[in-house]
């Protein structure tokens, strides 16, 4: 109770007030069950609480809304203290629907159950429920709690059954589970809901066609003499007229069910391979064309046949191997999650006054790129890539794509000369953040990647120094840059340190005598 994010919640999970004490036992196994003293806290109480809870005597508490006082109708309500009455009664199949306000795909499937429970009323055996909907079945902290446990341990899909007709459809609700769990599911009970619709329709034909059965066999019987010497009711042709026209019934309800069944096994495949195809192939088709990285793969993929990529580990074989080497933006952050630590005999304060950057650039001319900058930064460029064995070829419609700034994407600035207005020097990098789990004040790291850098009228130390200075300013955490190009003249005097880690470049379809230097690769 002492922390509304921590201990409240924690409390309420385990049904502890202010107001009392509570004696609990918790199996701590994979069930979860706790089981609460009831009654007064006396030592002879707790004793013989301990001997019934080894001895697996005690009812496991479950946190439950009250039950309701009235529960006959077609849906039965489940509450924590009736789900083993409702649920998991073994003489009953269970409809089950788990509900959840706030969720999207529950709303959704609201009216489809409604209309299920209307055909499947009538089935003695089967037993429809549903979650109270004002019930919080997870506390805040918590993936699952007590009654979800008993839940998954007894009945594995969300929707579950048993019998002859829909046994099968758990296997159909866990697969669609795998492609997304709410469209599984919504997917799931609307296919069942088709089925018995279909079966309904299908009883009513197998009732007419039991009828016409039956009634040719009564008509033949009752119609046909006994014997040779007793004159027949009706007449030859109108036994034979009556008696074809039952066949004909017969066999247009034959007709009829088969229809239906394939009309119905067409639309629920059509259903099925529609949701299945939306899942599977729209979100992530949209991902190549919607996300940075997704057109980057996609870029890939059309340039395969001349397209190089990295690797942290040794494929066959690399062409180069670059260093990382990584520059403190903000150390206290940094050592505070484990990223790095203090140097031998350097205190916090001494560290960060030994990381500390100026407010702001000193290059006149230094600003941000804009898009008429293009032409300008892709002659740039590369005049500079091209003093590298192996660089990439850009022209505007690449420096506009992978160069031009983006909001926590990719940012980029170039020294305009005050006097002649050329750009002269330009440097870029790009913004890959990592969560971080496990830390109290902190949940992600802000991490820039240099990308490509030219100098020409500036000195590049000076240049990289400003390009330092602005990351700071965007509340960049940690510099990242590879030994790659001319990189390696600034990094140790901007204090930049090794990491551990190494790129390995690899292009497809090329191979090379000898493995490239660090210096003699233009790519990032």
């Amino acid at each position: 109770m002492d922390n509304e994010e921590v201990g409240k919640p924690v409390a309420d999970y385990f049904g502890i007030s202010k107001k009392t004490p509570k004696v609990l036992a918790f199996t701590g196994s994979d069930d979860g069950r706790k089981f609460l003293l009831d009654g007064e806290v006396t030592v002879d109480n707790i004793k013989a609480f301990g001997e019934d809870f080894f001895e697996d005597k005690l009812k496991p508490f479950l946190k439950s809304d009250p039950i309701p006082e009235s529960n006959n109708g077609d849906v039965k309500i489940f509450v924590g203290n009736n789900f083993d009455e409702i649920v998991l009664d073994e003489s009953k199949d269970v409809l089950l629907e788990i509900y959840a306000p706030w969720c999207g795909h529950c709303q959704a499937l609201e009216p489809t159950y409604n209309k299920l429970v209307k055909h499947l009323r009538s089935i003695d055996s089967i037993v429809i429920a549903k979650q109270l909907k004002e019930q919080q079945m997870v506390m805040p902290g918590h993936r699952e709690s007590n009654l979800q446990k008993e839940l998954n341990r007894h009945i594995p899909t969300a929707a579950a059954f048993g019998g002859m007709y829909i046994g099968a459809l758990t296997v159909l609700a866990d697969f669609m589970g795998a492609i997304g769990s709410g469209t599984g599911i919504l997917l799931a009970v609307t296919i069942i809901y088709q089925y018995f619709e279909t079966f309904e329709k299908e009883r009513k034909l197998k009732f007419c066609f039991n009828f016409f059965q039956i009634g040719s066999n009564y008509w033949m019987a009752s119609a046909t003499p006994i014997s040779k010497d007793v004159d027949p009711p009706v007449g030859r042709s109108t036994l034979l007229i009556v008696y074809v026209g039952l066949a004909i019934g017969s066999s247009f309800c034959v007709l009829a069910r088969a229809t239906l069944v394939v009309t119905a096994g067409y639309k629920t495949a059509t259903l099925l391979f529609n949701k299945m195809h939306l899942c599977i192939f729209h979100a992530p088709m949209s991902f190549f064309d919607a996300t940075p990285s997704g057109r980057i793969l996609n870029r890939a993929s059309t340039d395969q046949s001349a397209v190089a990529y990295t690797a942290g580990v040794i494929l066959p074989t690399p062409v180069a191997t670059c260093q990382y080497w990584h520059r403190s933006l903000n150390p206290k952050k940094l050592i505070d999650v484990g990223f790095s630590q203090l140097g031998a005999r350097m205190t916090m304060s001494r560290t960060i006054k030994l990381y500390k950057l100026p407010e702001s650039t000193v290059t006149p001319g230094f600003r941000k790129m804009e898009i008429h900058d293009v032409p300008a930064v892709t002659r740039l460029i590369r005049n500079y890539l091209s003093h590298f064995i192996v660089a990439p070829d850009f022209d505007e419609n690449d420096v506009e794509h992978w160069l031009l700034p983006r909001e926590n994407v990719v940012d980029s600035y170039l020294v305009e000369s005050p006097e002649s207005h050329e750009v002269t020097d330009f440097c870029s990098f790009y913004t890959l953040p990592s969560s971080i789990l496990g830390n109290a004040n902190y949940s992600n790291l802000k991490a820039a990647y240099s990308f490509y850098n030219v100098s020409t009228a500036t000195p590049l130390l000076q240049l990289m120094n400003d390009t330092l200075i602005v990351a700071k300013q965007k509340d960049f955490d940690v510099f990242n840059a590879l030994d790659v190009m001319q990189n390696e003249t600034f990094l140790k005097e901007l204090k930049f340190g090794p990491g551990d880690g190494k790129l390995h470049y690899y292009l497809y379809n090329y191979r090379v005598r000898q493995a490239l230097k660090s210096s003699e690769l233009g790519l990032r």
